[in-house]
């Protein structure tokens, strides 16, 4: 019998964290939200999730000058930063690729 993933104690957990952080990450999944949490924690990493995945470069940048952060905890931000930006991407991308599905389906229902 399969694990059913989605009424896991651990994806319910990751579920309500995600929703602490607000509308912004909404389409990002609430495990990866929760791993990233615990990549910064074990690194020792003050940003915040909104600060690391949000902010535009320029403020990225400086908030890496500014914090004093070591090369790792610099790395696992921009390892964070790029995944994020990946998945956010990824996710877009199917949305589009859906709307598109839809939209031809339509389409040639019509004719």
């Amino acid at each position: 019998m399969e694990a059913n993933f989605r009424f896991s104690p651990r994806y319910d957990f990751a579920t309500r964290f995600a929703a602490t952080l607000g509308d912004k990450f909404e389409g990002y999944s609430p495990i990866r939200l929760m791993q990233y949490r615990e990549q910064t924690d074990e690194a020792g990493i003050r940003l915040s999730l909104r600060q690391i995945i949000l902010s535009s470069m320029h403020e990225f940048n400086d908030l890496l000058t500014e914090h004093n952060l070591t090369e790792e905890q610099a790395n696992v931000c921009k390892e964070i930063r790029r995944t994020a930006a990946a998945e956010r991407n990824s996710n877009r991308h199917a949305w589009i690729s859906g709307e598109q599905l839809a939209r031809d389906i339509r389409m040639e229902m019509a004719m």
